[in-house]
This record gives C-alpha cells, sequence and structure tokens, in this order.
C-alpha cells in the first residue's frame, strides 16, 4: 500500500489458508459489485422468507419488508400474516430466516458479527376496554445462529430496552427517550465546555 507516508512494510494478499474472495475494500468498483450481489442476495432471502406485510385499514395500501440494510447494518423482518398470530411461529419463522441471511451473508464472502446481534420479538395484547399494549416477554426460548463451525445464542432486547445501531440508541417500541436523554447530555456538556472557553 502506498501513502503520502510511502510504501506500507506489511500487506496482506490472496493464500491458500487466508483466501480473499471478490472486490477489496476502496477499489472503483466495489459499490457496484457489492450491490449487485447484496441484491441477489436480498432477493433470495425474499423468496425463502415471508417476512411482514402491513394492510392500511382501508385494504388499499400494503407495505411488505423482509429487509432493512444501510451498510453494514441489516435487519430481517418477520412478522405473522394471520388473523390469529402464533408467537411461536413467528419465533421459528425468525430463526429460519435469520440462519438463511447467516448463510447468504457467508456464501457472499460476508459474516454476521454475531457478538452485535440482537432480536426482538414484538407480541400486543389487549386490555379490557381494548387498547392495546406491548407485551414485555412474550417467549422464553433462545435464538441460536451458525457460522461455518461456530454458533452462539443471540441476545433478545426487550421492547423497552435501547440498542445502539448506526450510532443512534433505538428502542423496539419506538420510543426515541434514551436517544433524546443520550443527545442532550452530549449538547449540555458542549455548551459547557463552550461557556468555560469563553467567546471573543
Amino acid at each position: 500500500i502506498k501513502t503520502k507516508l510511502g510504501t506500507s512494510e506489511v500487506y496482506y494478499q490472496d493464500s491458500d489458508e487466508t483466501p480473499v474472495f471478490g472486490v477489496g475494500q476502496g477499489t472503483t468498483n466495489a459499490s457496484a459489485a457489492l450491490c449487485f450481489v447484496f441484491c441477489i442476495a436480498s432477493d433470495s432471502l425474499s423468496a425463502t422468507s415471508q417476512g411482514l406485510t402491513i394492510v392500511a385499514p382501508d385494504h388499499e395500501t400494503l407495505i411488505q419488508r423482509t429487509l432493512e440494510a444501510f451498510v453494514d447494518d441489516i435487519n430481517a423482518i418477520v412478522g405473522n400474516n394471520v388473523e390469529s398470530p402464533n408467537i411461536h411461529t413467528i419465533f421459528e419463522r425468525l430463526q429460519e430466516t435469520s440462519q438463511n441471511l447467516a448463510s447468504l451473508l457467508q456464501i457472499t464472502g460476508g459474516e454476521l458479527q454475531l457478538d452485535k446481534c440482537v432480536y426482538s420479538l414484538l407480541a400486543w395484547g389487549h386490555r379490557p376496554d381494548g387498547t392495546p399494549y406491548l407485551i414485555d416477554n412474550p417467549i422464553d426460548r433462545e435464538l441460536t445462529l451458525r457460522q461455518g463451525e461456530h454458533s452462539e445464542t443471540i441476545k433478545r432486547k426487550k421492547c423497552t430496552e435501547e440498542y445502539k445501531q448506526l450510532g443512534v440508541l433505538k428502542q423496539p417500541d419506538g420510543s426515541q427517550q434514551k436517544e433524546y436523554e443520550r443527545l442532550k447530555e452530549k449538547s449540555d456538556n458542549w455548551a459547557k465546555s463552550l461557556t468555560a472557553a469563553g467567546t471573543s
């Protein structure tokens, strides 16, 4: 590798022990190549996963999702698209879809960072007056993913528990309170620093 500081003394290259597949980071055609590969993998996952279908009350608007992805953060989405949802069926679909995603990433030269993976199950109950609420722990089962010879139990996040994705604290229940508190503390610290430094 050549930089303004000179030529690097260390390098990596393809070998039988450490094969390098596909385009390397920083190559000019990497974006197009990775987009092409991801589109094929995404279509393949959509063909094997039911995903989630959201129908508006007017039955005119229909939204279907299997994946949400941005750079290297991917959300696999699974739902139960019938009148009487069964949380065990949803969990089994989540297990299957997640494993299919891990396998697709592996055969395309990537992999999930299993220690960073989390999952949430959102299930609604109804109070006697009919108002819906999120059930905190709808099922007590472990999600396990396998990559090659390694398998790992994936951490479950409660619907009210935050996790960081793309630098933002998110909660499955949609609350932004934890992110608000984090940003407020950050901006308060900046304000204190600017006040202490004085202005001229």
